[in-house]
């Protein structure tokens, strides 16, 4: 009966814990580096708030940075990473603080210039075969690798993790039209960072 037990809790898959410390005030940056965005996340005594991001646009003539709006996100606490494009089209965030890959915020694509808002979950892009071969803990899913925006276009390119290359070489990678609001699976060569 010990046996019995004993090879029944081997087999049974375990998901590994995670420790999340509270989230801080993000910065990141445009490709060309003329917008920054901060995003000042919820902490955990603000009721009924939101995270928001702030982004500033490079004055050459003033050699500062100067306001240019503030969005208000959906991610209960905050987002993991935040990209947004060179001409300030669309800030694109990847995943909530707390539960990656795991919510419907695992990409939201934010059209500055319309003002909506299109969220997706992974399972309406990945198809199960690959998320099967992801690592899991009990609050995420390891399912990217480093977001970044293609230089001349509005492509965002977000490496998956743990695939190997096919027979001619090219590596799967997830890619996102934010103007179509559209993200797919590419297994064509992606660009260098």
């Amino acid at each position: 009966m010990r046996v019995l037990l004993a090879s029944l809790l081997i087999s049974i898959p375990l998901a590994h814990g995670d420790t999340w410390v509270p989230p801080v005030t993000q910065i990141y940056h445009s490709r060309d580096a003329s917008l920054v965005v901060r995003i000042d996340p919820v902490q955990r005594d603000q009721k009924d708030a939101r995270p928001t991001a702030t982004i500033t646009k490079w004055s050459p003539k003033d050699r500062s940075y100067r306001f240019v709006r503030r969005v208000t996100l959906r991610n209960p606490r905050s987002p993991i990473i935040a990209l947004i494009t060179n001409d300030a089209c669309f800030l694109i965030t990847f995943d909530d603080w707390f539960g990656v890959g795991t919510t419907d915020n695992a990409v939201v694509i934010y059209d500055l210039d319309k003002g909506s808002i299109h969220n997706y979950r992974i399972d309406d892009f990945l198809p199960e075969s690959y998320r099967e071969k992801f690592q899991r803990s009990t609050s995420s899913l390891t399912w990217r690798g480093e977001p970044f925006v293609d230089e001349w276009e509005h492509t965002i390119y977000v490496p998956l993790p743990d695939t190997t290359p096919d027979s001619k070489g090219f590596e799967p990678h997830i890619e996102i039209d934010p103007a179509k609001h559209k993200i797919w699976i590419q297994k064509e060569d992606k660009p260098e960072q």
